[in-house]
């Protein structure tokens, strides 16, 4: 039976005379053995002996204690006041409820035992609050993913359980596992761990009991957002002839596609590019919302129209050429970039947790579809916000190093040209990144440096479908890996697990692509020696 939280094999067995568990070695998660759970008709008639009840002081008193340290620690870290808050398992009789209620917050509840209807819809919650429910979760990373979904980005969820001994024989005397509706018992790493599949970062662990995890606020994606029409021929490509292959129509654009691929990995996103105002603009539209990216930063530009992008890839997925119109991202002058921005970031404030009148981005991801001058107009409103840049082609990089003599390298906190594009730009040029350097090498995988740190991964090879938005998986997957917190290293080898699942899909953002299966391509390359060491941290 595999870990439930990481997936690896590597359980092993555990007993008292009364219950018996297993133990995950690699992140110390336990849970007990089928044989020892009760079912689920029984847990419930335990759970309605619980005699915690509102004219009990002792457990007012302590409920009150993890209310009060929960939202001093979330508040001080947002710098905003909750207002909008959820009671996450709150049993027969939801006293924590009536006390968040008591303190002038709007409160929802949920259990599966004891609250009708489904959980809190998605991202609806300042502050998830879980206390002393964890242990009772029969697959954690299910629970963790539901309570992420309910929350606002930039929300916090606040899960009070006890850490369990890393010691066997102290886990086998410890109190804590005689309950026999206690199930799931977490270790720090366990808890790290459930807390990227819900994309969620684990913020600190107060007294071994409350762990603060924090969503992250949205990214603002500006630039191309185009239609793609993509041919790939069955055979080996013909000059000058017709080659039978087959043909597909989709949304794209550089900065479209890293949007989408990082709502699919739990990041909201709100995107910042022009379309026309024609028929195939009002789809690109419609089909970008639908896929739960934010759209009121969407300029609709009378009298131009929609950009396409056109790619013919060979009988083995790689790009044999490509033909882009995108005349409408010229027209997107600073004027109109920063009117469609300030419209994403009133979107962006409203449906997430922030602090008034602050920016509600965690960071900016620009494309070279931009004109160097906008690219420079964002930056310059939003100087604190770190950004991140992608030249898209070799054309658009020469065009961004010969502006003021590049003078925008050195405003990104992280740039990504491919190898042909690195060239274009000059290395003497991109010796002067503040930030990080990320060069995307084809199959030999990517290097990164910046921070003190240099770092190279070449991941296993895939069976390439389509290479045609790999690279914008890769943005997706190394951005999201640094807003959760992670070392460049962990970036890098995030961003190519992303970017394994664009290549082996024949659409260029992957429908299966999600932090989950992120993370499990991860831990199956970290297992099979691809990638040094436990974790790149």
């Amino acid at each position: 039976m595999a870990c439930p939280v990481c997936s690896s094999g590597s359980e092993y067995a555990l007993s008292t005379p009364r219950r018996s568990f297993l133990r995950c070695a690699e992140c110390g998660f336990a849970w007990s053995s089928p044989s020892s759970r009760p079912d689920s008709a029984a847990s419930r008639e335990r759970y309605l002996l619980h005699r915690n009840e509102a004219g009990d002081p002792e457990y007012v008193g302590y409920l009150s204690g993890i209310i009060d340290q929960a939202l001093s620690r979330v508040e001080a870290g947002s710098g905003a006041s909750v207002r909008l808050a959820v009671d996450w398992g709150s049993g027969p009789n939801p006293v924590c409820a009536s006390l968040l209620r008591a303190r002038g917050l709007e409160v929802s509840i949920w259990d599966p035992f004891f609250a009708d209807g489904a959980p809190p819809a998605a991202g609806s919650s300042d502050l998830v609050l879980c206390i002393e429910v964890a242990e009772h979760f029969l697959d954690p990373v299910p629970d963790f993913m539901a309570m992420a979904a309910c929350l606002r980005p930039g929300g916090y969820a606040a899960v009070h359980t006890r850490i369990a001994p890393e010691d066997d024989a102290a886990f086998l005397r410890w109190w804590y596992i005689e309950d026999p509706t206690h199930v799931s018992f977490y270790s720090e790493r366990s808890l790290r761990l459930l807390s990227r599949r819900a994309s969620l970062s684990l913020r600190e662990v107060l007294d071994g009991r409350l762990s603060i995890f924090s969503r992250p606020l949205p990214v603002l994606v500006a630039g191309g957002a185009n239609l793609d029409m993509e041919g790939r021929s069955f055979a080996a490509l013909v000059a000058g002839d017709s080659n039978p292959g087959r043909i597909r129509f989709a949304p794209g654009g550089a900065a479209r596609n890293v949007a989408e691929n990082l709502v699919r990995l739990g990041i909201a996103a709100e995107l910042s590019a022009a379309v026309g105002a024609d028929a195939a603009g009002r789809d690109l539209e419609e089909r970008t919302a639908a896929s739960g990216i934010g759209t009121a930063g969407v300029e609709r530009m009378e009298g131009s129209a929609t950009s396409c992008y056109l790619s013919i890839l060979d009988d083995e997925g790689e790009m044999a050429l490509a033909l882009s119109s995108m005349e409408i991202c010229d027209r997107f002058v600073p004027e109109y970039a920063l009117a469609s921005c300030v419209r994403a970031a009133a979107a962006a404030s409203a449906r997430s947790f922030v602090r008034p009148s602050s920016v509600p981005f965690s960071a900016l991801m620009l494309d070279g579809n931009l004109l160097p001058a906008t690219v420079e107009a964002l930056l310059d409103r939003f100087p604190d916000t770190p950004a991140w840049f992608d030249p898209v082609s070799t054309t658009k990089a020469r065009r961004f190093a010969e502006w003021r003599s590049g003078a925008l390298v050195g405003r990104f906190a992280a740039l990504k040209p491919n190898r042909v594009e690195a060239d274009a730009m000059g290395a003497a040029l991109l010796r002067r990144t503040a930030g990080v350097l990320y060069v995307s090498q084809g199959p030999e995988g990517v290097s990164a440096a910046g921070r003190g740190a240099e770092f190279r991964f070449k991941p296993p090879a895939v069976e390439v479908v389509s290479a045609t938005g790999a690279g914008d998986a890769f943005l997706a997957g190394a951005l999201r890996a640094i807003l959760l917190g992670d070392s460049i290293e962990e970036s890098v080898v995030q961003g190519c697990a992303a970017s394994s699942m664009a290549l082996a899909s024949s659409e260029s953002c992957p429908p299966g692509l999600s932090a989950v299966r992120a993370e499990d391509i991860v831990g199956r390359w970290r297992r099979s020696g691809v990638v040094a060491g436990k974790e790149c941290r």
